[in-house]
């Protein structure tokens, strides 16, 4: 969007006007200013519900990383105030969704064709953080959206942001920047 917020096509749109199929994954929250800055128009990089809510009007066929609390009403301890439950619509649209590692191992990408998967209520932990058994590494989502996306004779177009890199940076974390780079 440019400043006196007029659309722009981003690339992630003209690979989809082309056939592609599409996805974005980050290690911090999906509806962060790098995944949405592919698939959806905003005015202020702080929007993350209508962020959100956008991806789903798009059709964005993967996405995974963070922020279940962008997509989840108030009254269900979310931060949507216009009491929608994202995740139930994404079902709803035909998204498989996931968030945890085990549910990402299971998702079959021969017998999905979109995906969700939220990988805690906020940011995903650093890597040297993360629980190794319960959420997945950044290389496990990325393989799991390739399996899903490369089913598209056309091609797709796949975004992979280590968010958490930029994270550890701002907040002077040797060990977290180090451990993310590896990761990444």
């Amino acid at each position: 969007m440019t400043p006196d917020q007029k659309n722009k096509k981003t690339i992630l749109e003209v690979c989809r006007e082309l056939g592609k199929s599409t996805g974005l994954i980050t290690t911090v929250t999906i509806a962060h200013a790098t995944p949405a800055c592919y698939g959806a128009h905003v005015r202020h990089r702080g929007m993350y519900s209508e962020i959100a809510s956008q991806y789903l009007k798009n059709g964005i066929d993967v996405l995974m990383g963070g922020g279940t609390c962008d997509f989840l009403p108030e009254s269900m301890k979310g931060k949507r105030k216009d009491n929608r439950n994202l995740v139930n619509e994404y079902k709803n649209a035909g998204y498989a969704y996931v968030e945890d590692l085990e549910g990402l191992k299971n998702l079959d990408p021969d017998k999905v064709n979109k995906a969700l998967g939220l990988f805690g209520y906020g940011a995903m932990s650093y890597e040297v953080d993360r629980d190794k058994s319960k959420e997945p590494s950044i290389a496990e989502m990325t393989a799991k959206a390739i399996g899903v996306l490369s089913k598209n004779p056309k091609g797709f177009f796949l975004m992979v942001e280590g968010g958490k890199i930029d994270w550890a940076n701002h907040g002077h974390d040797v060990a977290g920047s180090v451990y993310d780079t590896i990761a990444f």
